[in-house]
């Protein structure tokens, strides 16, 4: 069982993928996907409500979750409290309380807590983060924007949610929809098309032809593309997107960018080659003193 948590105001467009693309490619040591079987939409950034949510839509242990998310190499892009985000660093503090290494008032200080009100914040983030650790996920696969890229914050995470597999990409993440309007083999059409997009790639065979062009900008991207047959948009799909149930219409995609200049689709082979995975059991990273250290 495999559910998909979209943070809808992060990645508006992946809950409308993984509903035509429910499976997400994963490396291929670990068997190649993962398969979604329910999806829910979040909207509220903190903490408290990804680790709610978890434990609302997970009911026995050993489950894959999956999160569609901003992040960073330095973390998650989600609030613990008073502006305090899910870094290594933060991470690092929870777990000695966690693991008894510490008490409760010492994690006050450190996430900037005072002692009036630390107790009350404290306890309620504190059991939640207790009840996932305790449901022994199987996968925690993030797709959230470089997250791979530190192997410090990889390390964390899969200790924090007690996970036996953290994966995420170290790479931008992006979650688009590509439009093509009405189908068309009209050549005035076309023409005016390619003139308008001379730099577009062209596919297609005896079914038809697809076309299409993209424009990175930025944190923007800009994808146009045309059709000559529903059939033409198909197989397009088909070559670069994982298995799925499109028919027609809007194409929503689901990509990798390592440089902000090229789009690395999931149905590329390529795009496993940017996900890194972090597994229980893994040496710790050459950090500091976890009871040393401090929020930046």
């Amino acid at each position: 069982m495999s559910t998909a948590l979209i943070y809808t105001r992060a990645q508006p467009r992946a809950l409308p993928y993984y509903t035509q693309f429910p499976k997400e490619p994963i490396p291929e040591s670990a068997g190649g996907f993962v398969s979604i079987d329910q999806t829910v939409e979040v909207g509220d950034e903190t903490l408290t409500t990804l680790l709610g949510t978890i434990t609302k839509n997970v009911s026995k242990k050993g489950q894959d979750v999956l999160c569609a998310m901003h992040g960073s190499p330095e973390g998650l892009r989600i609030e613990i409290i008073n502006r305090v985000g899910l870094e290594a660093a933060a991470m690092r503090l929870m777990l000695a309380v966690l693991e008894g290494r510490q008490e409760d008032p010492w994690v006050f200080k450190e996430l900037r807590l005072d002692d009036k009100t630390g107790p009350a914040k404290w306890k309620p983030i504190k059991e939640l983060i207790q009840k996932v650790r305790a449901l022994e996920l199987n996968r925690l696969d993030l797709r959230a924007c470089q997250v791979g890229n530190d192997a410090d914050t990889m390390y964390y995470l899969q200790q924090f949610f007690n996970c036996k597999v953290c994966c995420a990409p170290k790479a931008w993440d992006v979650f688009g929809q590509i439009d093509f309007g009405a189908a068309t083999r009209d050549t005035e059409t076309w023409k005016k098309w390619k003139k308008e997009h001379p730099r577009s790639a062209t596919y297609g065979d005896a079914n038809g032809v697809f076309a299409y062009e993209y424009k990175i900008t930025g944190n923007m991207i800009d994808v146009a593309a045309m059709a000559e047959t529903d059939e033409a948009a198909q197989a397009w799909v088909k070559r670069n997107l994982p298995p799925g149930n499109y028919k027609n219409g809007p194409i929503f995609y689901h990509a990798l960018t390592p440089d902000k200049q090229r789009l690395i689709f999931a149905g590329d082979e390529r795009y496993r080659s940017y996900l890194v995975e972090a597994k229980a059991g893994a040496n710790a990273p050459k950090v500091i003193d976890p009871t040393k250290a401090t929020i930046q």
